[in-house]
């Protein structure tokens, strides 16, 4: 009865209303790799089930939306297709509305046709560039995502922003949880920094970082609309626990862009003067940053920069050479090779497939024999090298539309916009959906989307 209290409080009961939709996020939330196998085709029957009620009535279209629209928001972190399969479910239903009824309203979709005219050329990199198509998967979400919005706006379907970041935020909490059981069951769960905790969801600690980062964000976001996830002083909790767990996995480019976030946000919506403001946010910054400094992953980090620097600016190739599988002297030497691939290509690029494979194999060639292929870590030049200067632009132009958009949401893109810059975070299904999910959930412009 308690947690159906405080679920209630949270979601004013209409995302989960009957057992049906109960059961769909009990699935979502045990979807782990070593569950997958079983809980993937139970979710599908699942969804199937909830077509056949649907088509006889049982259930309004109203209904359908709402619980699965949600439970895509949800299924974001979890392992595999599951959110995926959510979303191509999404679609089918929409679809199938747009058969069914006659609808004759014509809403804007401006938001949805600049994604997908970055889509367009996506396919157009794959169809100039062998191996033709290959990896196009990867980037589906960048047409699946934009449509689901355009069948949203069609049927006239509305949904809360504010219970939309709940709804995530919840789903980031309950993963976070049954990660610590399943780390404790498996002997993995270290007092130290730990890269590997979210592996058992099948995301690296970068992406794992990303999910704890944008609920951070998010969280701010609330805030500045005058609204929270539960309470004051459980969400400064939460805010916490996230910016701990960041530390402990050590995801360091999302811990510094939710710091980042975090100290913009105290600038511009505490009420001081402005030098009280500005005393506060060189307290925090000197606070954090000497917090930062003790973390074992930032420690390394900044040996490893200057072990690099020393040896860049000595020329001292050898160096360079027997440690290039260390991490910063992957990212500087994968940077440094991107950046003369863009010389030798800027128009066009080299296309997207060949990214990796491309500039990896010419490190090795050069010597550098312990060079692990990686991409260019860094999504603004990961655009530039595979899609050449025309796609780079377009691309920002594409981020500044939404920026410009975001009004309160601008946190959520100040913390992608920094990641981006040693993260090529829009090259995976994971990165891509989140992103675009709640790019174009900010984007749509209706009064009772902040119930």
């Amino acid at each position: 009865m308690n947690y159906m209290n405080i679920f209630n409080k949270l979601y004013k009961g209409s995302v989960i209303t009957d057992i049906y939709a109960l059961i769909l996020f009990s699935l979502v939330s045990l979807c782990f790799v070593f569950t997958s196998k079983v809980i993937t085709p139970t979710i599908i029957l699942v969804i199937g089930y909830q077509f056949y009620r649907y088509f006889k009535n049982k259930v309004s279209a109203t209904y359908f939306f709402t619980t699965f629209f949600y439970l895509l928001i949800y299924a974001a972190i979890f392992y595999g297709s599951i959110h995926k399969i959510i979303l191509i479910a999404l679609l089918i239903f929409l679809s199938i509305l747009y058969f069914k009824r006659n609808i004759t309203n014509t809403p804007r979709y401006t938001s949805e046709i600049i994604i997908l005219i970055f889509s367009g050329l996506i396919l157009i990199n794959h169809f100039i560039f062998p191996p033709y198509l290959k990896g196009l998967d990867v980037y589906i979400y960048y047409f699946l995502i934009p449509f689901l919005f355009l069948g949203i706006k069609k049927q006239n379907f509305n949904f809360s922003i504010t219970k939309s970041i709940k709804v995530y935020i919840s789903s980031i909490l309950v993963a976070t949880f049954f990660l610590f059981i399943t780390n404790i069951y498996h002997g993995t769960l270290f007092l130290k920094t730990n890269t590997f905790f979210p592996k058992y969801i099948g995301i690296i600690h970068v992406y794992y970082g990303m999910f704890l980062g944008a609920a951070c964000c998010l969280l701010l976001y609330l805030y500045a609309v005058k609204k929270h996830y539960y309470n004051t002083f459980i969400d400064i909790c939460i805010f916490s626990i996230l910016v701990i767990l960041l530390a402990y996995t050590g995801a360091r480019i999302s811990l510094i862009a939710v710091i980042i976030s975090l100290l913009f946000y105290a600038y511009t919506k505490i009420n001081l003067s402005t030098y009280k403001k500005v005393c506060l946010v060189g307290l925090l910054l000197f606070g954090f940053t000497f917090i930062g400094t003790k973390i074992p992953r930032v420690q390394y980090g900044i040996q490893e920069i200057q072990h690099l620097y020393n040896a860049v600016k000595t020329n001292n190739k050898e160096y360079l050479i027997n440690n290039s599988w260390r991490n910063m002297n992957q990212r500087f030497l994968v940077t440094k090779y991107t950046l003369q691939e863009i010389k030798e290509h800027f128009l066009l690029g080299i296309g997207i497939q060949n990214v990796t494979n491309q500039i990896s194999n010419k490190i090795i060639k050069d010597g550098y024999k312990h060079f692990k292929p990686i991409n260019s870590h860094n999504q603004y030049l990961n655009v530039m090298v595979s899609m050449g200067f025309i796609s780079f632009l377009y691309f920002i132009f594409l981020l500044l539309y939404f920026i410009k958009q975001s009004n309160n949401a601008i946190y959520f893109f100040l913390f992608f916009l920094i990641i981006m810059f040693t993260e090529s975070i829009l090259v995976r299904g994971k990165g891509i959906s989140l992103f675009f999910l709640f790019t174009l959930i900010f984007s749509v412009k209706r009064k009772s989307l902040d119930d």
